[in-house]
């Protein structure tokens, strides 16, 4: 019997022991299913924390963008009144001052370390607007190019545009820019007046840029093809454009169908949806450059090309019929100095023509900064008209203030006017035509 009772105790305890067992190996697993939570959950702190860097740089990025144009700004004046002793409040320098290539602003900045860490940097980048071909300029400013003015193809004869008339045309382009606050739901009216003639050039300027840099489309469209699907993106009617465009009919037959915006584009990457472009098209290869280094979107803006900052092939197509190689003799001249006005670009470049067509400074640029924390990365795109208001604290010493403004339309504030304030009450203010933040 004690023999039976031993036996009976021995396998008692062995249950006990496996029970234990058991319990220690739930428990283990609990604990390391809590220990994988936790770290996860702390992984994703840091990451957030890290993505928040990342974007406070980018916001950074833009903030000291707007710093460099506003001073650009004032330098241009300082420079004008030592060379010509003349003394130019802000509004003039918006039609007189210079923009260029070899400017501060122009230069960018990589890789520059936040901190001493090195653990958060910024990437910046700035182009001027002007610089380039604006391809919602293919459409009018309400968003139609009516058939019937197709016919004034061969009676286009550009206005001459004096000196003295740059200024009035700096105040045309401010009151163009504030009537863009209207909705996208406002009815499509024709502009009347010279926009049907000024669409119209920058048609066959597009073409003729789509044919130098020898771009073609998905299943090899033309340049005119490209250009007509462009239109008919933007435009409001269903009709494609000269007969080769592409509408609803099209996008709606597609496998993941969707219509035709029938609005101004916000950005670049619109033309991926746009039938014929491709990546590599808009945004290059290691082998070649893409359209993003030559073409540009703003909404409804009438300007001239900035001669002082576009490349060679966007000047060669400009205007029809330049001798080969005139765009690589500006830019060798402005190397030495931009250009500062019409006699100035006639001297120095003989074999241009149509030099009422150019400008030589811009006050609409793209601004892309980068924010980098650990693996987080923050792009925000903007594009920013550079104004001139009249400072509310008008009266104080010059240099007085600090941040002010705003940037309207949102995105970021701070107008950094304050420091811009000239004699007559006036300061450097910009306002946000487009803004994206990327994560």
């Amino acid at each position: 019997m004690n023999r039976h009772c031993r036996q009976f105790d021995a396998k008692r305890r062995g249950a006990a022991l496996l029970l234990s067992l058991v319990m220690i190996t739930l428990l283990s697993v609990i604990v390391m299913e809590i220990a994988i939570e936790v770290r996860m959950a702390a992984e994703r702190v840091a990451n957030d924390f890290f993505s928040l860097q990342a974007e406070y740089a980018a916001r950074s990025g833009v903030t000291f963008a707007l710093a460099l144009l506003q001073r650009d700004l004032v330098q241009d004046r300082l420079e004008i009144e030592e060379y010509t002793g003349e003394t130019l409040n802000l509004s003039q320098l918006t039609a007189q001052g210079v923009d260029s290539l070899d400017e501060e602003w122009a230069a960018g900045i990589k890789d520059f370390d936040l901190g001493e860490t090195g653990d958060v940097s910024i990437n910046l980048y700035v182009s001027d607007l002007p610089g380039r071909i604006n391809l919602n300029s293919l459409v009018s400013l309400r968003g139609r190019l009516l058939e019937e003015d197709l016919s004034a193809r061969e009676q286009i004869d550009e206005e001459s545009l004096s000196e003295e008339e740059q200024e009035e045309e700096a105040t045309e382009e401010e009151e163009a820019l504030a009537s863009l606050d209207q909705s996208e739901d406002d009815e499509f009216l024709p502009v009347e007046g010279t926009d049907y003639a000024y669409n119209l050039r920058v048609i066959e300027a597009t073409i003729r840029l789509f044919s130098t840099l020898q771009i073609f489309g998905e299943s090899d469209l033309p340049p005119e093809e490209l250009v007509a699907n462009i239109i008919d993106w933007i435009d409001p009617d269903s009709e494609p454009f000269e007969g080769v465009g592409a509408e609803d009919d099209y996008y709606m037959s597609l496998p993941i169908p969707y219509q035709a915006k029938n609005w101004f584009m916000a950005s670049l990457d619109e033309l991926l949806l746009i039938k014929g472009f491709t990546p590599e098209m808009v945004y290059g290869t290691r082998q070649t450059p893409g359209l993003i280094e030559y073409v540009g979107v703003v909404r409804g803006i009438k300007r001239r090309l900035n001669i002082n900052t576009a490349t060679p092939e966007v000047i060669e197509t400009w205007i029809p019929d330049l001798p080969p190689g005139i765009g690589e003799e500006v830019v060798q001249a402005r190397m030495m100095a931009p250009f500062e006005n019409q006699q100035d670009l006639r001297d120095r470049v003989p074999g241009l023509k149509e030099y009422n067509r150019f400008r030589f400074n811009s006050q609409i640029f793209l601004i892309v900064a980068e924010g980098i924390c650990r693996n987080s990365k923050v792009t925000i795109i903007a594009t920013v008209s550079r104004q001139i208001e009249q400072d509310p604290a008008a009266g104080m010493p010059y240099g007085s203030g600090g941040f002010g403004g705003g940037a309207q339309g949102g995105g970021f504030g701070g107008g950094l006017g304050g420091g811009a304030t000239d004699s007559n009450g006036e300061r450097v203010t910009f306002r946000t035509l487009t803004y994206r933040m990327i994560t």
